[in-house]
């Protein structure tokens, strides 16, 4: 999901996904899209970082 990574990369608020901006957005670049839920973008956040945790770990005994 190219929200979460959005939101991680420029550090922003998890209920960034709710402004009416956001929403605008998206709808114009595609009106089937449906908003995420803030859980659902957490979750992705949460695995995003464990995987890259166990990446780091892997690098980190191969070096």
């Amino acid at each position: 999901m190219k929200s979460g990574e959005w939101i991680t990369i420029d550090n922003l608020p998890l209920n960034i996904i709710q402004d009416k901006g956001y929403r605008k957005m998206m709808m114009t670049l595609d009106p089937a899209f449906s908003i995420p839920f803030n859980k659902r973008i957490k979750n992705k956040i949460y695995t995003g970082y464990i995987n890259a945790i166990e990446e780091l770990k892997i690098l980190l005994e191969n070096t």
